[in-house]
Order: C-alpha cells, then sequence, then structure tokens
C-alpha cells in the first residue's frame, strides 16, 4: 500500500468518524477531514507532474475566498468561525476526495459501517452514554434514540444515509458482491431504526423510491413503499403495546400522530422548528436586496424576517423557534447567509451532478441521480455544510462524473 492508499484510507475514515474528539473543541464536527484534505493536496502538488481537478471544485474555492472576505469584515464570532469553515470544507475535503477517492476499497466502508453499527449495538443494549469519552458532546435521554459514534440520533441516521449510497456505489461499479451488499444494507436499516430519529426514516423512504425509479422499476417502487409503509406499521403496533416503548419520545410522537395527524406540525416544538428555519432561511434570499444576511447573524435577524413572511411561518413559529445561532438547514444556511450567491453555490452542486449523469453509463448514470438528489434532500435538512461527509460526496461525484471509466481502466491496467 502506497502513500496515495494510505491518505485515501484516513480521508475517507475522517469523513466516515467526523464527530470523534481526540483534544477537546468547541465543535460538534471536529477539523481532521479539513486538516488531512489539505495535506493531501499540497502533497499532489508536489508529487505529482500536473494535478486535475474538476472545475466546479474549483468554483467552490472562490466560494471560500469569499467567505474569507464576508468574515474579514463581519463582527468575529463563534458562529461566524463556524461558517467560514464550512465553505472551505466544501473546496478542500471535495479537493481531497477528488484526488484520492479512486484509492478507496469497498472492505473500507465495510470497516466503517460495522465500527457504526457495533457502538450503537453496545449503547442499546448496554449503556447509552457508551463513546462518550471520544465524543464532544452526547445528546441523548432514555426517551430518545441512540447516537452510536454521532452527538445527537439525527445525525446517526444522516450518517447512515451517506453509508447507502457509498454502499450503493460499490455495487453499482462491480466492486461488493450480493452477499455483502445486502449485509451493508441491513445494518443501516437496523441502525436507522434504534437512532429512533424521524428524519433518518423520511430520508430513507425519500431514497429508496427515487433509487427504484431512476431505473425505470416502477414496481420496486411501488413494492419498497409498501414494504416501509408494512415494516412502519409493525412498528408503530409494537410500540403502541408496549408501554416502556410508549413513554420515549418516538413512541410519544406516534400515539400524538396517530390520533391527530397534524399533531407534529402543529404541537412538536423540534418538528416546527426545523420547518420553520428552512422556510425563513429560503425566503430570505428575497430580503436584503439578495446580498445576504452575513454570518452570525441568525440569531439577531430571525425574528425580523418571520415579520416579512406569511402566516403559516408565523405560525410555526409561535411554537417554536430555536434562535441558536445558526440555521437548522444547509442549504438554507448557503441561501440567509450569502444571498443570491448562495443560489449559485447549490447550483454548481446540481452542475456536477448533470455532468455525472451525461458523462456515465448504466448503473452508473442511475446512481448519480438518485444520490445527488437524495444528497440535495438530506441538506434541506439541518445537516451543516462544513459536515465532512457532504463535503468529500461532492469531490466523489464529480470524480464519477469528470473520469470514472478512464481512471478505473488505468488504475487497473497500473495494478
Amino acid at each position: 500500500m502506497n502513500f496515495k492508499n494510505i491518505l485515501a484510507v484516513l480521508l475517507f475514515f475522517a469523513c466516515a468518524f467526523p464527530y470523534i474528539s481526540l483534544i477537546d473543541t468547541p465543535f460538534d464536527t471536529q477539523p481532521y477531514a479539513l486538516m488531512l484534505s489539505t495535506l493531501i493536496v499540497i502533497l499532489f502538488f508536489f508529487a505529482e507532474k500536473q494535478v486535475r481537478v474538476s472545475r466546479y471544485i474549483v468554483l467552490y474555492g472562490f466560494f471560500a475566498l469569499y467567505a474569507t472576505l464576508i468574515f474579514m469584515f463581519s463582527h468575529p464570532s463563534l458562529d461566524g468561525i463556524r461558517s467560514l469553515v464550512g465553505y472551505v470544507s466544501v473546496f478542500v475535503i471535495a479537493f481531497g476526495s477528488y484526488l484520492t477517492f479512486k484509492y478507496v476499497k469497498s472492505r473500507t466502508l465495510n470497516i466503517v459501517i460495522i465500527s457504526w453499527f457495533l457502538f450503537g449495538l453496545i449503547q442499546l443494549v448496554i449503556s447509552k452514554d457508551f463513546g462518550s469519552s471520544i465524543l464532544p458532546r452526547l445528546s441523548t435521554s432514555e426517551s430518545r434514540g441512540i447516537t452510536s459514534l454521532a452527538v445527537e440520533p439525527s445525525f446517526y441516521s444522516i450518517m447512515c444515509l451517506f453509508f447507502f449510497l457509498y454502499n450503493d456505489y460499490f455495487k453499482s461499479a462491480g466492486k461488493l458482491s450480493n452477499k455483502k451488499y445486502w449485509f451493508n444494507n441491513s445494518l443501516l436499516i437496523i441502525q436507522i431504526f434504534i437512532s429512533q430519529a424521524a428524519i433518518g426514516v423520511m430520508i430513507l423512504v425519500f431514497y429508496l423510491v427515487l433509487r427504484a425509479v431512476s431505473k425505470g422499476e416502477f414496481f420496486k417502487a411501488f413494492a419498497s413503499i409498501l414494504g416501509v409503509f408494512t415494516t412502519l406499521t409493525f412498528f408503530i403496533w409494537i410500540v403502541l403495546s408496549n408501554h416502556s416503548l410508549l413513554t420515549t419520545r418516538a413512541g410519544s410522537l406516534i400515539y400524538m400522530t396517530v390520533h391527530d395527524p397534524m399533531y407534529i406540525i402543529n404541537n412538536d416544538g423540534s418538528v416546527t422548528d426545523r420547518l420553520a428555519h428552512i422556510l425563513i432561511s429560503f425566503i430570505s434570499i428575497f430580503h436584503n436586496f439578495g446580498l445576504g444576511f452575513g454570518f452570525g447573524t441568525w440569531t439577531e435577524n430571525a425574528f425580523e424576517e418571520i415579520g416579512k413572511n406569511y402566516s403559516f411561518i408565523v405560525e410555526l413559529s409561535s411554537v417554536n423557534l430555536t434562535l441558536g445561532g445558526r440555521v437548522m438547514s444547509g442549504w438554507g444556511t448557503v441561501l440567509y447567509e450569502l444571498g443570491i450567491i448562495g443560489l449559485l453555490f447549490i447550483i454548481i452542486y446540481f452542475f456536477i451532478i448533470m455532468r455525472g449523469y451525461k458523462k456515465t453509463k448504466g448503473k452508473m448514470k442511475q446512481f448519480i441521480l438518485y444520490s445527488g438528489v437524495t444528497i440535495a434532500f438530506i441538506m434541506m435538512n439541518a445537516v451543516p455544510i462544513s459536515l465532512p461527509i457532504f463535503c468529500y460526496s461532492i469531490g466523489f461525484l464529480a470524480y464519477i462524473g469528470n473520469n470514472y471509466y478512464q481512471e478505473e481502466k488505468q488504475l487497473e491496467t497500473s495494478q
């Protein structure tokens, strides 16, 4: 194994375990993936005669520079640092991913999935606090799901959803056997359910249906919906029949939703909070002349933005609206902070998907479509753009679209 293979595996691990903290930092997401990506980019420039990268990743470099300028003229704050790190991470980690992903093997993903599963299983069976010593925080309780190697149940499920996509890639590329593919999928589905995160189940359904439809398999799409519906029905029946499960957060939400389907939107603070953040941040692009509101200003501007918006958003905000300094939406953050420029940030992402769809064939073409759209849907939610696995996925998708077939053929010839 040469140094490129080692660096590739280390970067993938750093992005797949973004919350593991070796030292105390004020952030949930640790900086190791960003630091390692920076090292990789520098080493490749010194070691290679010519370093090629997608033009779209280069464009994200301009966003990193633009974000740096905004930060320099902003009031210094921890939230501002988080925002700046997010835009820099998208560029640098995507660059590192683009250069190294071809050296990552399916067994690396297998190790990642099994590791997350084992930590989750131990937390489920023995103690929910297991692993807390290597995490910056662990936000759970007796009434919430487990977190495994994430800081919250919802982030646990989000990480599993990204792993689903990489598992699909290795299968589509013929680098993973059917047995290992379904074994990994089974572990991931189990983990999403034991995390008890509604957002994970919702995106899982979206992903399964979209994958079937993109393959033109409408029967499988219907079967996926039916299968998930049957599983959920069985799960709900178990929860409603068990008093100890009924007292958990997931159990209480299920009980109230069954009796009043609009309960979650009208009464659950967490759901209304996230939905309000998405709507307010997206509509904010039409205010402040489309220039955005800069970094670390959500707390001071959120209520003013609510007053400019529709009554539905006002009603949502009246149930619950947190002003913790950041927007609980990846795309929403970009639009709120950068305005029209932020819209270009999102458009570039979709150009990467479009190019990949145009340049690939067969199963890989289908994969590019449903994986790209699934990630876009994930980023509508409370997932920061600084999340390393998201940044890594941008470079990964750009790599497939630019030179998947050519690079793979060259790699096989050289081995």
